[in-house]
């Protein structure tokens, strides 16, 4: 048995559409199709898609049903509005990268988005994430489980391979995190964990409590 291949493809069109349309994602799908032509992955070709299905923002009842059911069950902070979350679960459970986000339904901007990367080919990302943002002091490298100004990582293994998990909270201006960051990182050991026990991994890693400094 070789290694599982992956192939993942992301489209940035910034600037271009302000949401995501067919043809984006149709290029998206022509460029993973490309790669898996040229590359031999073998996965064969991909369809292409004819529309987008946008994700619904659910109700914490309603998001029981999806992976991101785990959230009905926690001691959730109060949202910037005062008013109801609602939750989005755009993403199937077993794909390379899973997503659950929780919307303030008082001024319908996401305060936290939690993610989960899967394989070694998030390992760079993840590093330059940490340089680019984080305050590199002695005691600390960028393949370290921490939480940054607005944003927090764990780390896993996940069917012998490196997991990564991402939490991000930022005001609409990015000035300071949506939520204090000490909610952040307990959401984000949660999320961790619900993955962690869906995918059987080990070797779970969570930040600590510092708050790392921006790197100005």
């Amino acid at each position: 048995m070789g290694r599982k291949q992956r192939l993942v493809t992301k489209v940035y069109t910034h600037g271009v559409e302000s949401d995501a349309s067919p043809e984006s994602l149709r290029t998206a799908v022509r460029i993973a199709n490309t790669a898996d032509a040229e590359t031999g992955c073998g996965a064969g070709p991909l369809p292409l898609p004819e529309r987008v299905e946008p994700p619904r923002e659910l109700s914490l009842g309603r998001a029981e049903e999806t992976m991101c059911g785990w959230l009905a069950g926690r001691d959730l902070p109060k949202s910037p509005s005062g008013k109801a979350w609602k939750v989005l679960a755009p993403t199937a459970p077993d794909a390379s990268i899973t997503r659950c986000s929780l919307v303030d339904s008082g001024t319908g901007e996401a305060a936290l988005h939690l993610s989960g990367w899967y394989g070694d080919w998030a390992e760079k990302p993840f590093e330059r994430l940490l340089s680019a943002n984080v305050e590199i002091t002695e005691g600390i490298t960028p393949r370290d489980a921490l939480l940054g100004p607005d944003f927090g990582r764990a780390k896993a293994r996940c069917a012998g391979e490196p997991a990564n998990f991402l939490a991000t909270s930022y005001t609409r201006n990015h000035v300071g995190p949506a939520l204090p960051m000490n909610q952040v990182r307990r959401l984000l050991g949660a999320f961790t964990a619900d993955q962690a026990e869906r995918r059987d991994c080990t070797g779970v890693e969570l930040p600590g409590p510092e708050v790392y400094p921006d790197d100005d």
